[in-house]
């Protein structure tokens, strides 16, 4: 049996279910909907008499905790049931309310929004679906008024946030609340220190560049205005330099999905190098339990930096990391177990902080960041 501070509760419909076989709650930059997936051995009572007895059932509304902290919110999305001569057992899966906003499509008249800020617009396409959108942590231009948006005929009210976001270079995740946040960067101190034959149960590790770019440029035009017109408004670009790239000369130019000034080029092409810089190291480290010392969950800090201590994994001394995802699980085999997938701090736009530079002084530019010592 689980201890009580790592017990997952499941709140449906006034009833509380806390016993499963086994837990798995995911949150991750890039995968905007979160997910729970718990199964139980039996659930509902045997011969119910139609559909409505089924207790749990897609579309039920949910509050989910972990170790009594609020984790998501959302509905059942699937409940998938088998049994053989020796077993039943039901499988649940949990998805938080942004999954709402991710399928149909934007419902906004007349489709055209003129001088809106990023968060007025996503704010009013989440609003419908009772969805919140919040920019956190005042990024530079992350608010900047878009001159013109207009709604893509077929676009998903995630597909209009998510183009608008890489203009802005922000990502975005859920909340516990199955709210929509956006962010650039993580913390400017790491929440916790991971280390090799302390609190690691197991990690890996995958440094690739077969993909690396030297740089990308983004090339985009301007809406005229009677403040800008011409040739002012023509042929706007901006590029942004990989500083975890030194193999060579290797460029990247590209259309921007909107139109936009030099600043939005220039924000829309940082937002190109940081999904460049995502794919160069990427960590898998598996802690035992839940919770962090001081008590709260690992998955309340996704997209903040940890240190990581592990001469197996990394040359260096110390590396600073960031939480791009987090996963929980609990099973009879495995026990109570937390894995974060861990990146380059620049690959969330972890650049904007100092403590989170591509190198110390006179490093090779090559190296993945490393943390000054």
């Amino acid at each position: 049996m689980p201890k009580t501070e790592e017990y997952c509760e499941i709140v449906a419909a006034g009833a509380r279910y806390r016993f499963w076989k086994d837990v798995e709650v995911n949150r991750n930059f890039g995968q905007p909907v979160s997910e729970l997936r718990l199964s139980v051995a039996e659930i509902s009572p045997q011969g119910g008499k139609d559909w409505s007895s089924i207790r749990l059932k897609p579309r039920d509304p949910v509050e989910a905790y972990l170790a009594g902290r609020k984790v998501a919110t959302g509905k059942v999305s699937a409940r998938q049931v088998g049994y053989d001569a020796n077993n039943h057992g039901v499988r649940f899966i949990v998805q938080s309310k942004v999954a709402d906003i991710v399928n149909g499509t934007v419902q906004a008249k007349p489709g055209q929004y003129r001088k809106y800020s990023t968060s007025k617009i996503c704010g009013a396409v989440c609003a419908p679906y009772g969805i919140g959108f919040k920019i956190i942590g005042a990024p530079s231009g992350a608010d900047k008024i878009f001159e013109r948006v207009s709604v893509q005929f077929g676009e998903s009210p995630f597909d209009l946030i998510e183009r608008l976001c890489r203009m802005r270079n922000l990502h975005l995740v859920d909340d516990a609340q199955g709210n929509l946040i956006a962010s650039r960067g993580g913390t400017a101190a790491a929440v916790a220190d991971l280390q090799e034959g302390r609190n690691i149960k197991r990690a890996e590790m995958i440094w690739s560049e077969a993909q690396k770019i030297d740089q990308a440029t983004a090339h985009g035009d301007q809406h005229g205005t009677d403040e800008c017109w011409g040739d002012e408004c023509r042929g706007n670009s901006a590029t942004a330099k990989n500083p975890n790239w030194s193999g060579g000369f290797r460029a990247l130019d590209f259309l921007s999905e909107h139109t936009g000034d030099k600043r939005d080029m220039q924000m829309r092409a940082n937002h190109e190098v940081d999904a460049n810089v995502g794919g160069t190291l990427t960590a898998s480290v598996t802690v035992q339990g839940w919770l962090l010392q001081e008590g709260s969950l690992w998955i309340e800090h996704v997209g903040k930096f940890v240190n990581v201590y592990s001469p197996m994994l990394f040359p260096q001394d110390k590396m600073i990391l960031a939480i791009q995802g987090v996963t929980h699980r609990q099973n009879d085999k495995s026990g109570t177990e937390t894995t974060l997938d861990l990146v380059l701090p620049r690959a969330i736009g972890g650049a904007d902080h100092p403590e989170a530079k591509d190198g110390p002084s006179g490093a090779n530019p090559a190296t993945p960041d490393v943390a000054d010592t």
